[in-house]
């Protein structure tokens, strides 16, 4: 019985953090991930701090590292997507 009043504990503790990042907390999540080379997590906590915040000025930034994460995880549709937001969002300066 203390063993599973531990792991719910421990459970909703987790889940509770989780619900609770804010923008750059899910961007320092997702740059752990990356060095734990869990690209997929990773992306997913890029897509969780654009969310929340989706008029961020570094969003580009985060849509042109999300694509390059998912052009190693082979989801190269979404690679395209991802990299034609980013310049949709920051277009490139006239020279």
């Amino acid at each position: 019985m203390k063993i599973l009043f531990i792991i719910l504990f421990a459970t909703y503790t987790l889940a509770a953090s989780a619900q609770t990042r804010d923008y750059m907390g899910w961007v320092d999540q997702s740059a752990h991930y990356i060095e734990e080379n869990k690209l997929d997590s990773a992306a997913f906590a890029l897509k969780r701090a654009m969310s929340l915040d989706p008029a961020n000025e570094h969003n580009p930034v985060l849509l042109l590292n999300l694509g390059i994460m998912q052009r190693q995880l082979g989801l190269f549709d979404d690679a395209y997507i991802s990299f034609t937001a980013a310049l949709a969002n920051n277009p490139m300066p006239e020279v």
